[in-house]
């Protein structure tokens, strides 16, 4: 019997199913070091140098190479019987793996500008894992909408519920009430318009959100409405630009609480009053293509729930005077049963 190599005290730290353990078990089917070497594309040297390498490595003699063809040792016979089972398990267990990839489902959602700052990379840090790929825009309502019926993304929060469009799945979140804003310099401590009639006539114009916008809609329309006569000649889109707008004394403007954690770093410069009845709400809806499993559909809703629930409403109680007294959650929608 062929003496065992000596050690090289060598510790085997490479991956189970490396060349060398593929070259040793192809030379078991084969008994050739030529067939082999055709098989893995290498040479019948670097076959030899491989198996040499292995046999060192491990400390023992696989092949008796004095015989034609080359027979396995008992040592050898020994690591085929225990390595064969295990590759096929290995192999099973790729194929799973590849084939869970590639049905996790990928992700287009758009968020609407007030979600998009600490919402949104809260929820794509939750659904990442989870998905093949995950693609994130942000932008007004009515361009979100746009991209949902181009088909452009698969998911939209939106305050636009798109009634008219059949066939998408549709949940109310959340309602949120408005505030507003005023330069700290210019409000006093004590002020708190009792109307919105006060406010139009408080002796600082009104910063308008743009008109064809979401957002611009819901005001005027309130405005009309309730015959409000608010006057200002500024209109932007940018709810930054606004509140920077308001920070310099420029004006008065209307937001809404989640817009506020987006620039902390202007509070200390702005005065948030709660706006006088009648109140002037929103809601944020989750829209999404028919085409989005439902199951899909819910844990999107779930994760939002969840981040605004568990972190977003506790930062945003202390910077409003009323707390968050008004941002209403809807509740969860039962698990889906198709």
């Amino acid at each position: 019997m062929a003496e065992p190599l000596p050690s090289r005290n060598i510790s085997l730290k490479k991956s189970l199913f490396n060349k060398d353990f593929e070259i040793f078990l192809s030379l078991c089917e084969t008994r050739s070091f030529r067939k082999t070497a055709q098989l893995a594309e290498l040479s019948v040297a670097s076959v030899s140098r491989i198996l040499s390498e292995l046999e060192a490595s491990l400390g023992v003699l696989l092949f008796d190479r004095s015989r034609r063809p080359a027979s396995l040792t008992a040592e050898g016979r020994r690591l085929e019987s225990e390595l064969r089972p295990c590759m096929r398990q290995f192999e099973k267990s790729v194929t799973e793996i590849r084939l869970m990839s590639r049905i996790r489902p990928s992700l287009r959602i758009g968020f609407i500008d007030s979600f998009s700052y600490d919402i949104a990379p809260a929820f794509i840090r939750k659904m990442a894992p989870s998905l093949q790929r995950i693609s994130c825009l942000t932008g007004g309502a009515d361009r979100l909408c746009e991209r949902l019926a181009a088909r452009e993304v698969d998911v939209i929060l939106s305050i636009n519920p798109c009634f008219e469009a059949p066939g998408l799945r549709r949940f109310e979140l959340l309602t949120e009430p408005s505030v507003i804003i005023f330069p700290r310099s210019a409000a006093p401590a004590a002020f708190s318009p009792g109307s919105w009639r006060e406010l139009a006539f408080c002796g600082l114009p009104f910063i308008h959100n743009y008109r064809s916008s979401g957002g611009g809609r819901l005001e005027d329309g309130h405005f009309q409405t309730h015959d409000i006569p608010v006057c200002g000649n500024i209109y932007t889109d940018s709810i930054g630009m606004r509140m920077k707008l308001v920070a310099q004394g420029l004006g008065w403007a209307i937001i809404r609480p989640l817009s506020l954690l987006q620039h902390l770093e202007l509070l200390e410069e702005l005065r948030v009053l709660p706006s006088p009845p009648p109140g002037l709400s929103r809601s944020i809806y989750v829209l999404a293509e028919a085409s989005v499993p439902s199951e899909l559909f819910t844990r999107i809703i779930t994760e939002l729930h969840g981040i605004i629930r568990d972190d977003i409403l506790g930062r945003i109680a202390p910077l409003l005077p009323q707390g968050t007294a008004g941002i209403e959650l809807r509740p969860l929608p039962e698990a889906p049963k198709d």
